[in-house]
């Protein structure tokens, strides 16, 4: 009995690493948001940073780390700040099933799960929505947290 609970220790600990995925250094203090194109030129992508751009304070306030994730790079950018190591473009694409010619915004809450995925460029007041219902942001929004 004591070997295979020692096994399973082992186990979960040699496969934890592998199981976080490429977001793990945002868990518990960032709310990611992915926007990913195949690059800089498309309407959806031009539309989507500048709404997100004019959106900063929203985000900010959120915990929201928006990280522009290009098939025609291997890292990702961001609207502020520096992405956190570990996420590479890449990885993200295929954690998210996310083509290099595909447009798309992925909503990952703190806990690491995928919230929601539009095809489109989408309203920040309706991903704020969203946010703001989630358990822990109302909880945050309670607390001033």
């Amino acid at each position: 009995m004591k070997q295979v609970l020692l096994s399973a220790v082992f186990l979960a600990a040699t496969l934890a690493p592998a199981l976080a995925g490429p977001l793990e250094p945002y868990r518990w203090n960032a709310r990611p948001l992915l926007v990913f194109a195949p690059d800089l030129a498309g309407r959806d992508v031009t539309r989507q940073l500048a709404t997100f751009d004019a959106a900063m304070a929203g985000l900010e306030t959120r915990d929201m780390a928006v990280l522009l994730v290009l098939a025609s790079r291997t890292r990702p950018s961001m609207l502020s700040g520096q992405p956190k190591p570990g996420a590479g473009n890449a990885a993200l694409r295929a954690a998210y099933g996310i083509d290099p010619g595909a447009f798309a915004v992925i909503l990952v809450g703190k806990d690491g799960d995928e919230k929601n995925r539009w095809t489109h460029a989408i309203d920040p007041a309706e991903i704020f929505d969203q946010v703001d219902g989630m358990p822990m942001r109302m909880r945050e929004m309670r607390t001033g947290g």
